[in-house]
């Protein structure tokens, strides 16, 4: 049918197309809703070089990058980082032998600098996870889960699992094309090497990547998993899940614990240390990027970049 025919929606804003321009209008079906900025002029862009050049002559005033290429190129405007709700964790083959045990998982968990991964890796643009759960989730707001990485519990953790683990190399996958990610499996190949691991990096395509993790065929890798707001692990847990993780294991038993209202989140998150089903590294963050000709305090969050919208000016 005609384009007119077309249902609105409800949200705040309504497409519109004038010619080749397209752009946005406030929703008259929106309630109570009266923004300064009535109209929006939506601008394609092809590449990093396009966005910079864009903002320079004020052609665009904002801009939003997920960095999930692994990339940033900073702009020149003012820029805010947004923590995504998106988990960056090393992924665990629990069914093979090797890591079957508990305690070289935790050796692993113990032996990793989180906090050199956030930063140095993910040039700052991740906030470090010492839990399955985002640090800025409410729940987690009075925990003190920090703790640093302890090469001395690892190595006693290896001792303890009775695994010669110089007695063969384990393989380590990534994915090939983010930068991120492949300069964050440097630094974990470099801090397992301390405890006597012998590791092997693996840069993979997409494809390889996706089969290797499919059929089993690692032992550990970097993996991503956006979450949703209510921090459901279920991903992770579920029988049916593709991430390595024992469906019947401690963890998620005691997740389903968690979910039914037979334990406290602190009981969940305790078992997971002691287990270790997946080594949970940083949460990875989005840059907003804006103009000096933008006013605004901007409070955005992952899941609305423009949560506060109806309060930015245009100088």
């Amino acid at each position: 049918g005609d384009e007119s025919d077309l249902p609105v929606g409800c949200g705040r804003y309504k497409f519109v197309k004038s010619g080749e321009e397209i752009g946005l209008e406030v929703n008259s079906l929106y309630k109570n809703y009266s923004p300064n900025i009535g109209n929006v002029t939506l601008v394609p862009i092809k590449d990093v070089d396009s966005m910079q050049s864009s903002l320079s002559i004020g052609n665009t005033v904002f801009s939003f990058d997920d960095l999930s290429k692994g990339e940033y190129l900073r702009l020149s405007a003012k820029n805010v980082n947004v923590t995504l709700n998106h988990l960056i964790f090393i992924g665990i083959n629990g069914a093979n032998s090797y890591f079957s045990s508990s305690f070289l998982r935790r050796a692993v968990n113990a032996a990793v600098d989180r906090e050199n991964i956030a930063l140095s890796a993910f040039r700052g643009y991740a906030k470090t996870a010492y839990s399955p759960f985002n640090p800025d989730w409410y729940q987690l707001l009075s925990r003190d889960l920090v703790f640093q990485p302890d090469v001395e519990t690892a190595e006693d953790f290896v001792i303890s699992s009775g695994v010669d683990v110089k007695n063969r190399y384990i393989n380590l996958i990534v994915f090939e094309d983010n930068a991120f990610k492949c300069e964050a499996a440097g630094l974990i190949e470099e801090s397992l090497e301390k405890i006597g691991f012998a590791v092997n990096v693996k840069e993979c395509s997409e494809e390889e990547y996706r089969n290797l993790i499919e059929i089993g065929g690692y032992d550990l890798y970097i993996g991503e998993v956006a979450l949703t707001e209510n921090m459901d692990l279920n991903c992770f847990f579920a029988p049916e899940n593709t991430f390595g993780v024992d469906g019947e294991g401690q963890s998620a038993l005691r997740y389903f614990e968690l979910m039914s209202g037979n334990c406290e989140i602190m009981d969940f998150i305790n078992t997971f240390n002691e287990d270790i089903p997946f080594v949970p590294l940083c949460y990875r963050c989005a840059v907003a990027s804006y103009t000096n000709s933008l006013k605004a305090d901007f409070t955005p969050n992952s899941f609305d970049v423009f949560s506060d919208f109806e309060s930015w000016k245009l100088n």
